[in-house]
């Protein structure tokens, strides 16, 4: 049995054709990302508000999570913070370990008042706030403070647990 030419043309013509449509589909779907292996992990469109003051940190003042696993937060210590009196602009060290999977604000909250004395804005993992701006000057003495320390997750900023560190402002 002989195959005419004109059969083999539309053979190959007909191949040709399915493979330029899947070359076109490809390219479509490349400009529009349908091949993209990105994940969408929020709606939320707005980025963090990260403090400006926050800086890669190498120091210490973190403790240590003994079991370290994705799910744990490791929440610094700070038993004493040492500020100049008479001060507003004071050098401090709220840090964000880098183990951490979330941001973390920082609020300085004077324990007998309630007033709060700093309030920073979002720190990622593995940088540190180490200048802040106090709302007034405290004179010498020492003050009962808590370290108010809230988290969110990286991802949809949502809140995740907290802490009050309990600290003593010592101020010379």
């Amino acid at each position: 049995m002989k195959r005419s030419l004109p059969q083999y043309f539309f053979l190959i013509l007909g191949v040709l054709l399915i493979i330029g449509m899947l070359l076109a589909v490809g390219f479509l779907g490349i400009q529009k990302g349908w091949f993209s292996s990105r994940e969408v992990v929020s709606a939320n469109t707005s980025a963090p508000d990260i403090d400006p003051g926050s800086d890669k940190w190498n120091g210490g003042n973190s403790a240590s999570a003994e079991d370290s696993d994705a799910a744990t937060i490791t929440i610094p210590g700070y038993p004493s913070l040492y500020i100049p009196a008479g001060q507003t602009d004071v050098a401090v060290a709220f840090v964000n370990p880098e183990e951490n999977p979330c941001y973390f604000q920082y609020d300085l909250v004077l324990q007998e008042t309630g007033e709060v004395l700093y309030s920073s804005k979002l720190i990622p993992p593995g940088e540190a706030i180490t200048r802040a701006t106090l709302s007034r000057a405290l004179q010498s003495g020492e003050y009962s403070a808590v370290l108010q320390i809230s988290t969110s997750s990286l991802e949809t900023l949502e809140a995740l647990n907290g802490a009050d560190v309990l600290t003593m402002l010592e101020v010379k």
